[in-house]
């Protein structure tokens, strides 16, 4: 079966959303959607595709606050596919129902699964219990997602301003370097003059 970061193995297609692929070597593969889920080659990947046309992180298929959910290329060379047509670089388009998607020559099905059962109006809360909608967690799911993009873009900024401070470091020893240098020099030229200087002393005091 497939490599998976996150997410978990399904076989029941009644267990909510889920992805399948069904072509390549991974045909066959499932995965639960239980959240923001990455499709790509790189290892933190939820969904792995080992394919050459696959983009190291190549697309997202994200939850709606409505319930349903999205895709996303993330801006891949060979493109992420929705129903034969090729969506647009970093634009989500929703999913409706059932949908056949293609990850550059990797396909892929996309299944809404089945509905979650109507709560029952005379169901109510228990005093103290909290209760939280799937809309709602899907909502939380995706504020998640968005703050672990947050911080990975912060820490490639500050590793960035850190790679500057060390470049401008270097710089300034390099300068010192060849002021010292340059000192080194001219003492010696100095130096030199002052033995050709008492040379010819000694000599005229002969």
């Amino acid at each position: 079966m497939g490599v998976f970061a996150g997410g978990a193995e399904v076989t029941n297609t009644d267990e909510g959303p889920w992805l399948e692929v069904t072509s390549g070597e991974q045909a066959g593969e499932r995965l639960a959607l239980l959240g923001p889920t990455s499709v790509g080659q790189s290892r933190k990947s939820t969904l792995r595709l080992s394919h050459k046309s696959v983009a190291f992180n190549h697309a997202s298929l994200l939850p709606r606050a409505d319930g349903g959910w999205e895709l996303v290329d993330e801006r891949s060379v060979h493109g992420t596919f929705l129903a034969g047509e090729r969506l647009s670089r970093g634009e989500p388009a929703p999913l409706e129902g059932d949908a056949e998607l293609r990850f550059g020559e990797v396909s892929a099905r996309f299944h809404a699964g089945a509905p979650a059962p109507a709560a029952s109006p005379s169901a109510a809360p228990a005093a103290g219990e909290v209760t939280i909608s799937e809309a709602e967690l899907n909502a939380l799911r995706s504020r998640v997602y968005e703050l672990e993009l947050e911080n990975r873009g912060l820490h490639d900024r500050l590793v960035a301003e850190r790679a500057r401070d060390l470049e401008s470091e270097a710089a300034r020893l390099r300068l010192e370097l060849e002021q010292a240098q340059s000192e080194r020099d001219r003492l010696a030229q100095r130096a030199a003059r002052l033995e050709d200087a008492l040379t010819a002393l000694e000599g005229a005091a002969e």
